[in-house]
């Protein structure tokens, strides 16, 4: 709905309307999120302090992880675009969570203990996302 407003707005004044529809964003300055930081930045963090971490069995859902440099390199490239329309922000990949802890594992040369929970979300989440991003690669020079 918000894009279907933005649009409706756009061609009534007049002004373009660029949206972008980010996935799982990750990067320096999280901890100011909190709950609502990315799961890389949880799992470091645990990681880091040596604590257990935590994810739902079997570990591996999979999520489009891209970089807040690579956020940024996208909304300039919107910025600079001269007409109306929606991206998607991604990396196009999508890499599962287990992948995502062996990274975490092999860059702080530690063992880490994982624990793998059941999910008591089952009705609406999502096992697997990744981003279509063709078109910002094709209209952005998106990388």
């Amino acid at each position: 709905m918000n894009e279907l407003y933005a649009d409706i707005f756009a061609s009534c004044y007049n002004f373009k309307s660029v949206g972008l529809r980010y996935f799982n964003v990750y990067g320096i300055g999280e901890q100011h999120k909190q709950k609502r930081a990315s799961m890389i930045y949880k799992l470091c963090k645990q990681a880091i302090q040596h604590r257990k971490v935590s994810i739902f069995k079997s570990g591996e859902q999979t999520r489009d992880w891209v970089a807040v440099e690579d956020i940024v390199d996208l909304n300039i490239a919107c910025l600079e675009y001269d007409k109306s329309d929606i991206f998607n922000a991604g990396t196009g990949v999508g890499t599962s969570i287990n992948d995502v802890i062996s990274t975490i594992k092999e860059n702080l040369e530690e063992p880490l203990e994982v624990e793998y929970l059941d999910n008591p979300f089952t009705l609406f989440f999502q096992n697997h996302t990744k981003a279509h991003i063709e078109k910002a690669q094709e209209l952005l020079n998106y990388k």
